[in-house]
């Protein structure tokens, strides 16, 4: 879990950076307009005309075929990437979902043992030990089942980022307007829904958020719940009984798997609060995201870059001024 959880923030962040790096679309071109200045060497790249698609058009698209949205308007291995992410999360919680069926099968052999007809202490300590063993499955079968409801709620968020950023492909979005930083960071406060980004005309990042959020807080949230359910066996199995006999076969049961209990306790617990700093490191990287990108919204607009190129009899001279 702990690699998977790496590999999640390794891609992440390189998704994001991709994003944050875009290229011109296939087919555009990059125009160079004069400046008025009295020099006539002052020029000035002026932004890439970029070819419009309609974003009902690509979003539905890449919601009935993941990345086929991304194909029409020529981001092939964007593309590529959404198939592989919902393919792959989608397997994975199919596979942990059959797993748990597995497992409540032993779960269901094991206890069918423990009603084998006893005689003596010995048949009765093999009758604990199978109800034991069956307690034992049945909790593997859950750790099983939420893995699957992991898998899938990335898979559910990762088609909803294939969704939006077919959106954001469209370049209907994109324009070089003010946003207000206070709003991008209200909106942004608003967790699981990539408002702030949205609010930027950054629909990919949104989804990005939307995925990341959804994902990491669902695996800290079910290791929680793991970590309640080993602890309430723990202390199941550590509880005295009133009857002597039955508490000397209770003593015996415990003395093997009370070390298994804890630790299961102990190995959710640590996953809890992994998947937990990762949920608010991600958080607090998207509340940094949305205010910066609503100050960096209208860069263009307020910075110029005004090269100036001199040529003298013995020297040549270039400048580059600034304006902001």
């Amino acid at each position: 879990m702990k690699f998977f959880a790496h590999s999640l923030a390794v891609l992440a962040l390189a998704i994001s950076l991709n994003a944050q790096g875009e290229q011109p679309e296939p087919g555009d071109s990059l125009n160079i307009g004069r400046l008025p200045s009295a020099s006539d060497t002052d020029t000035v790249a002026v932004a890439p005309r970029l070819r419009l698609y309609d974003p009902v058009l690509t979003a539905g698209e890449s919601f009935v075929i993941p990345g086929l949205g991304q194909v029409r308007t020529g981001h092939y291995v964007k593309a590529g990437i959404f198939v592989a992410m919902d393919a792959i999360f989608g397997s994975m919680s199919y596979f942990w979902g059959q797993s748990a069926a597995v497992d409540e099968e032993y779960a269901a052999y094991y206890m069918a043992g423990s009603h084998f007809s006893v005689t003596g202490d010995s048949s009765r300590l093999d009758s604990a030990i199978n109800v034991e063993q069956a307690h034992l499955q049945h909790y593997n079968a859950i750790v099983a089942r939420f893995s699957a409801y992991d898998f899938l709620t990335w898979a559910i968020g990762a088609h909803i980022y294939n969704v939006f950023d077919a959106i954001d492909r469209s370049n209907h979005f994109r324009d070089n307007e003010e946003r207000n930083p206070t709003t991008a960071f209200l909106l942004a406060l608003i967790p699981g829904l990539g408002l702030g980004q949205v609010y930027n005309g950054e629909w990919s990042k949104a989804g990005l958020t939307i995925m990341g959020q959804w994902g990491l807080g669902m695996m800290a949230f079910n290791n929680e719940r793991l970590r309640v359910i080993a602890t309430n066996n723990y202390v199941r199995l550590n509880t005295p009984l009133a009857d002597s006999a039955a508490d000397a076969i209770r003593q015996q049961v415990a003395s093997t798997y009370s070390n298994s209990w804890s630790g299961e306790e102990f190995t959710a617990f640590s996953n809890r609060n992994m998947f937990l700093w990762y949920s608010i490191a991600f958080y607090g990287y998207s509340l940094f995201d949305a205010v910066v990108d609503a100050y960096l919204h209208d860069y263009p607009n307020k910075m110029k870059i005004k090269p100036d190129l001199a040529v003298g009899p013995k020297s040549v001279r270039f400048s580059l001024r600034t304006d902001f």
